[in-house]
C-alpha cells in the first residue's frame, strides 16, 4: 500500500463526516457582550458627561463592541473524533487501510525512501 492510497482513504473518511456535525462544531459568540451592555447604559445615563457619551456612541456605532469570536464545541468535536475513529477501524477491517503496526512500518519505509531519493 502506498502513501497516496492511505492518504486518499483518510481524506475520504474526513470528507464523510456528517454535514450537521461539521456545521455545528464551531460557533460564533460576542467577544464583549457585558462591555457592550455597560457602554450602552453609559450612553443612556445623564450623569455621564455629554462629550464622553458622544465618544462612546461613536465607538458603538463603529462596531467596536460587536466583535465576534469563534468557539469550538467540545461535545461536537468529540463526536467527530469518535465517528472518524469508527470509520478508520472499519477501513482497517475492510482492508482499505493497514493496521496500526503495519502503518508504523510503512511510515518508516516511506521516510527511508524519501531520504534515499
Amino acid at each position: 500500500m502506498t502513501e497516496e492510497q492511505v492518504f486518499k482513504v483518510l481524506q475520504g473518511i474526513s470528507a464523510s463526516v456528517p454535514k450537521r456535525l461539521r456545521d455545528s462544531v464551531v460557533r460564533t459568540a460576542d467577544r464583549t457582550p457585558v462591555l457592550k451592555m455597560i457602554m450602552q447604559k453609559a450612553v443612556d445615563d445623564e450623569s455621564v458627561p455629554k462629550e464622553k457619551r458622544d465618544e462612546i456612541r461613536t465607538l458603538i456605532e463603529n462596531g467596536h463592541f460587536d466583535r465576534q469570536e469563534y468557539r469550538e464545541d467540545p461535545a461536537v468535536a468529540k463526536k467527530i473524533d469518535e465517528y472518524t475513529n469508527r470509520q478508520i477501524n472499519k477501513a482497517v477491517r475492510e482492508g482499505r487501510l493497514p493496521s496500526r503496526n503495519e502503518l508504523t512500518r510503512l511510515q518508516s519505509l516511506w521516510k527511508e525512501q524519501k531520504r534515499t531519493s
